[in-house]
């Protein structure tokens, strides 16, 4: 009934015991999707890995179902195992192969988005530099401004890696203007990661610092920090807080930065 989703992880249990794995793939997903609701990454990360099993068990998932499971499980393993976590590697591969034969889909875009967060943090600048700019195009020929806030985000911190100051402070500060606080929940849910509003203001602190706008860097740091607080979000407020710091080292201060090393330290 209208409750199934509170239960559907103990529903998955019966189904898999009665050996109905098709009835159970859905409450798999359900499961992890509501444990996602609940910041409880770790759980969502078992119940999507069973989900995959499932899968892969009945036949039952076509390549855009399929997908879907993998990019929800990828987002939650960039938030637990790290990043780089060698998993993602394989299921980027899997993932990305379906993605080509789907000409376009809700899931192409996260996709896309995690794929550039991967190569970045591998240091494959110039495929996520690549990745993004595919995603940017895929944004223009559709009318999804969290999936554009996403892609700006993304390629913002890629052309900051790069070294491309001037451009990266474009695409970061079009994110923050089209970003709305009130669609946090879908990109905790759908991309995962730092929240866009938090990480795009913590990107843009570093950058304005090595721009020489140092006053205007404390001021974005401190709204991405207070943004973080807003949100309640603990991986966007981790971030927030570790962002924050980093400035005021680079600044000189280590007093200044005790403060929120400290907060970061209790939210992890």
């Amino acid at each position: 009934g209208a409750d199934n989703l509170e239960i559907a992880a103990e529903l998955a249990v019966h189904f898999e015991a009665a050996h109905e794995p098709r009835r159970a793939l859905g409450q798999r997903v359900g499961a992890g999707d509501l444990a996602v609701r609940r910041h409880a990454e770790r759980e969502a990360v078992e119940h999507y890995r069973r989900a995959l099993g499932l899968c892969a068990q009945t036949g039952a998932c076509d390549p855009s179902g399929e997908l879907s499971i993998l990019v929800k499980l990828a987002t939650r393993l960039m938030s637990t195992a790290g990043y780089a976590a060698p998993e993602l590697e394989t299921i980027f591969d899997r993932a990305y192969t379906l993605s080509r034969q789907i000409a376009s889909g809700r899931d192409l875009a996260p996709l896309l988005r995690t794929l550039v967060s991967f190569h970045q943090v591998r240091a494959r600048l110039e495929a996520a530099r690549s990745v993004g700019e595919e995603l940017l195009a895929l944004c223009a020929r559709n009318d999804d401004e969290v999936a554009l806030v996403q892609a700006l985000y993304g390629h913002g911190v890629t052309l900051y890696d790069l070294g491309e100051l001037e451009s990266s402070q474009r695409h970061l500060e079009r994110a923050l203007e089209l970003y709305r606080p009130e669609t946090h929940e879908t990109h905790a849910a759908v991309y995962g990661g730092y929240d866009p509003g938090v990480g795009s203001r913590c990107w843009l602190s570093w950058l304005l610092w090595m721009r020489g706008e140092g006053d205007r860097a404390l001021r974005v740091a401190a709204d991405g920090l207070a943004l973080a607080d807003e949100l309640g979000h603990p991986f966007s407020l981790g971030f927030a807080c570790m962002s924050s710091a980093v400035l005021h080292l680079h600044r000189g201060d280590a007093k200044a930065a005790a403060s929120p090393l400290e907060r970061a330290r209790l939210v992890a």
